[in-house]
């Protein structure tokens, strides 16, 4: 051994207790749990905004599959106009509201409405407020 690598050699650590070995891990532990925390809360957040963000989109007339049907509005609490499709049906026989999944609109329970309607159902459509065409935020 030469005086340079002698100088240059690091002392050796003393091994660790075993209490010592499991403060470490307790706190790697720690870590990875904080940042597994984090990374859920995140990915949970982005959803939300996903979610909650308005989905305007033109939808346009009634389609010809449901007969005799119309564009209707009405007032939200909130003062806004709720657009939706009014499908008339046999007389006295009820009328059932179809209510779309978040981020759709009215269009997407057109085959429910045909069903109904060929049953002798009213029915109406509508777009729930920020979605379709009803403005909202």
């Amino acid at each position: 051994m030469n005086f340079l690598s002698a100088a240059v050699r690091r002392p050796r650590a003393p091994h660790s207790t075993p209490g010592e070995t499991l403060l470490r891990h307790a706190g790697l532990a720690l870590i990875a749990a904080i940042a597994l925390f984090a990374g859920a809360l995140a990915v949970a957040w982005l959803a939300g905004e996903g979610l909650t963000a308005p989905a305007a989109r033109k939808v346009g007339p009634p389609p010809e599959s449901l007969p005799g049907s119309r564009m209707v509005g009405f007032q939200s609490g909130s003062g806004s106009t709720i657009r939706a499709w009014y499908a008339p049906g046999k007389p006295s026989q009820g009328i059932v509201v179809l209510a779309h999944p978040v981020r759709a609109d009215r269009r997407s329970m057109l085959s429910r409405a045909v069903f109904l309607q060929r049953a002798g159902y009213a029915v109406l459509l509508y777009d729930a407020q920020a979605h379709g065409e009803s403005p909202g935020d």
